[in-house]
């Protein structure tokens, strides 16, 4: 029988013992209901073979609790999650493993969970220690495993005894570098399977490069599915210009921002300009401003004064200040690019940072030999000429 995940109607509400939600979270845009707090609300979705779903939202969205209601961690309230087929979850804080057992005998249970003889499981047990970088804590228990050894270990388990659903919530992000790089090997291998895989992350990367379909989560409720850059952009668009850093005790303020000429496209071989205006907001502030250009990748270009030869990050009195940046032609390829801001010491303090203040679409310009070079190249964002010598 083929696989599948469908969701009707999805709720989630967590009481509040003794009225403990205060006015400031009641105000926080979430949804409450007498003293309960709605952390899902109407979630409903089809997948099927082949599908890589995507959940993204910021904090709080109900990403990891809907993940964990799929993975048969937490019930709703109301509503119907119906699987078919086999779940692998690989969570956070690895809730697949039971802190009490052993390495290896959390993988005979689980293997047995998934269908797999115990034998079966046993003769795989190497190669899944050795792959999760774990041959001398097979025998530990897993309350003494760093959350990283649990995320490792539940990685070797997706790979030797795979199954049809695969729940990811986070966990991409597991172990250093060369780890890193045998998760990405394993996950294409996965994904090429026509297995149904769901993840929650926070890094747009991920999502572009995995996934067929996203939905995007606010406050619990469900402000957009379908198409992962179309759902990247609403997501954008919905936080453009928020703060990340408390108003209270203020230092530096954003006044505006704009680009110059004023229009919501430009050619790539047209230049332009990215103006804003800030307070300063108190005397003698070491200040020094970091700008970065995204995509819907993930970060593409990072600029400022700091990066000049012989720079000093000096003090700033109280006053209005104007910036302008020029971006010069041909510099970015076509698609969608976001501008932020951080405001600092120059050092490792930060005073504001303004997320994704200006969007600016870069488009071809027509010619035959751009429109060539952006299908060709529409994954590397920079274009900018370099100079070629014998």
């Amino acid at each position: 029988m083929p696989a599948y995940v469908r969701c009707y109607s999805l709720r989630k509400e967590f009481v509040f013992q003794n009225n403990l939600a205060t006015e400031s979270i009641k105000n926080s845009g979430r949804h409450f209901t007498d003293d309960s707090l709605v952390a899902l609300e109407n979630i409903s979705f089809r997948l099927e073979e082949g599908d890589v779903l995507g959940v993204i939202g910021l904090n709080g969205a109900g990403k990891s609790t809907l993940l964990k209601i799929l993975a048969g961690i937490l019930k709703p309230t109301s509503g119907e999650a119906e699987i078919s087929g086999s779940v692998t979850s690989i969570l956070e804080q690895s809730s697949i493993f039971s802190s009490e057992l052993t390495g290896i005998e959390n993988l005979l249970f689980y293997g047995n969970v998934l269908g797999y003889k115990s034998s079966y499981v046993k003769s795989k047990t190497p190669e899944i220690l050795k792959f999760a970088d774990l041959e001398l804590f097979g025998d530990v228990k897993l309350k003494n495993y760093s959350s990283g050894m649990k995320l490792r270990l539940a990685f070797g388990l997706m790979k030797e005894l795979s199954s049809d659903i695969l729940i990811l919530d986070e966990a991409l992000s597991a172990g250093d570098q060369i780890f890193q790089e045998k998760i990405t090997a394993t996950l294409d291998t996965y994904f090429s399977e026509n297995r149904i895989v769901i993840m929650a992350t926070h890094d747009f990367s991920e999502i572009t490069r995995y996934c067929n379909k996203c939905l995007l989560l606010e406050y619990g409720r469900p402000a957009f599915l379908g198409c992962v850059e179309d759902a990247v952009s609403i997501f954008y668009a919905q936080n453009r210009g928020k703060q990340e850093e408390s108003k209270e005790n203020a230092r530096v303020r954003l006044i505006s921002a704009k680009c110059l000429p004023e229009q919501k496209s430009f050619s790539v071989n047209e230049s332009f300009d990215f103006i804003f205006e800030f307070e300063v907001l108190e005397n003698n502030l070491l200040l020094d401003i970091l700008l970065t250009v995204a995509n819907n990748h993930g970060p593409v270009l990072i600029d400022s004064p700091m990066f000049k030869t012989n720079h000093k990050t000096a003090p700033a009195q109280k006053g209005l200040y104007k910036k302008r940046v020029s971006f010069p032609s041909p510099l970015l390829n076509t698609g969608t690019f976001r501008i932020s801001l951080l405001f600092g010491d120059g050092d490792d303090v930060t005073y504001l940072k303004e997320t994704n203040v200006v969007s600016v679409e870069i488009k071809s310009d027509g010619s035959f030999f751009n429109d060539k070079i952006a299908n060709a190249a529409n994954s590397f964002p920079i274009r900018f000429p370099l100079e070629w010598a014998e």
